[in-house]
């Protein structure tokens, strides 16, 4: 199911962190996917500094609390901006290069660990960013990340995750959409990272809508509500036990 944690074995992502961090400057991270264009991100982008962060992100962290788990969490920017807060952060990540930028930025609990692979702990806040449910990979893998979220989650805890409904690369002009409805669920994407000019493996991304979401978490016995939208349908929400 998982098979991000396997295919970021060749961890581009990881190298294009370190190498940024040891020599900043301009650089440019490639992600080629099969649904649009390739897409060039400046490397900086993933060492923004708080007052750099969007407004999304900033929501996000205001309505952290108790013991925080940032999963998936980068250079480890969000876990930073709490650690000056002197808040319970702790993060993980399954790309090694990020994970040893973590701690070479400072943070203190950061971890080289799959979030299905945590065992014997509560937390009070999942927090999700830079389009959390992508670590899902497709929507079979939703079912599952709610039963782990059940197991991790304090009885009072929440889920603070962002997505996008993707439905936009598939509007025309006149308003229409065009999709194979025999197809995989439009949010269902292929990645391939590109850095330097290496090539890592293909991993699957999901981009889920809010409505979808809010299905699963109802299945699954929690309520999704949407805290914040910005363009492109991209929203922030916060999943709570009902």
């Amino acid at each position: 199911m998982h098979s991000n944690k396997h295919d970021l074995v060749d961890d581009i992502y990881g190298k294009a962190l370190t190498h940024y961090f040891n020599n900043p400057g301009n650089q440019e991270i490639q992600v080629h996917s099969d649904i649009a264009e390739t897409d060039s991100y400046p490397v900086s982008w993933f060492f923004r500094t708080t007052k750099e962060f969007p407004v999304l992100e900033q929501k996000a962290l205001e309505l952290c609390k108790g013991k925080i788990l940032d999963v998936g969490a980068g250079t480890g920017i969000h876990s930073l901006a709490l650690q000056d807060l002197d808040m319970d952060i702790h993060a993980i990540d399954i790309s090694p290069g990020a994970v040893n930028v973590m701690q070479k930025q400072g943070l203190k609990n950061a971890k080289l660990q799959d979030f299905y692979t945590i065992e014997n702990q509560k937390y009070d806040t999942l927090l999700m960013l830079m389009n959390g449910f992508g670590v899902m990979g497709t929507i079979e893998g939703v079912p599952e990340f709610f039963t782990k979220a059940d197991e991790l989650l304090s009885s009072t805890g929440q889920i603070l995750v962002d997505s996008s409904d993707l439905i936009h690369l598939y509007t025309e002009e006149d308003g229409s959409v065009m999709f194979d409805l025999n197809a995989n669920y439009h949010g269902e994407i292929t990645y391939q990272m590109e850095f330097n000019g290496e090539m890592g493996h293909p991993f699957q991304w999901l981009f889920i809508d809010f409505h979808l979401m809010q299905e699963f978490a109802e299945k699954a016995g929690f309520k999704a509500v949407k805290i914040f939208e910005e363009e492109n349908n991209h929203y922030l929400a916060q999943i709570t036990r009902k």
